[in-house]
């Protein structure tokens, strides 16, 4: 699905995380692996990102974010997000072919930008709560875990619209 996204975030400390995740309702609860990739740093340095999300009981998702504008701590950008079965997600794990690999609307994007190869740089897991804080707001909250071992925390919304 190719969509515009329009996120906001922000980094909470974990006493704030966990009083919001103590008085909101829980909605969804989920485990993610995010696997990133990138193309000599290509990607990084232009803002957009590719990565590969795992969860529990689900296909893999594959997203492609290009940043659009950021404008006012708001940055909307166009995203276009494929589910793979584990067989493909399996066969590249390393480096990604991009015309080979990839569903032609992310390598049509990728070769415009004059990448035609991406590598793995790294991962992060986190836990995702998607919690009702009133009638009429939802969003998500995210506790992060590095391979580091650094964790930090964050509440999230996103507005997508169709394209």
């Amino acid at each position: 699905m190719t969509a515009y996204e329009i996120e906001s975030k922000i980094e909470l400390d974990q006493d704030d995380f966990n009083l919001l995740l103590k008085h909101a309702t829980i909605c969804k609860s989920t485990k993610q692996l995010n696997v990133y990739y990138d193309s000599h740093g290509e990607l990084s340095c232009s803002a957009a990102t590719f990565r590969v999300r795992f969860i529990l009981e689900d296909n893999p998702v594959i997203t492609l974010k290009l940043p659009i504008s950021y404008e006012g701590g708001t940055r909307k950008s166009l995203e276009i997000e494929h589910q793979i079965s584990l067989n493909v997600s399996k066969k590249i794990k390393q480096e990604i072919n991009v015309k080979e690999d990839l569903p032609e609307e992310f390598s049509l994007q990728l070769e415009r930008l004059g990448i035609d190869q991406l590598k793995r740089i790294g991962w992060m897991r986190n836990n995702r709560w998607v919690v009702k804080l009133t009638e009429n707001l939802t969003i998500e909250l995210d506790e992060v875990h590095l391979p580091n071992g650094n964790i930090f925390f964050e509440a999230g919304s996103c507005l997508k619209s169709g394209y």
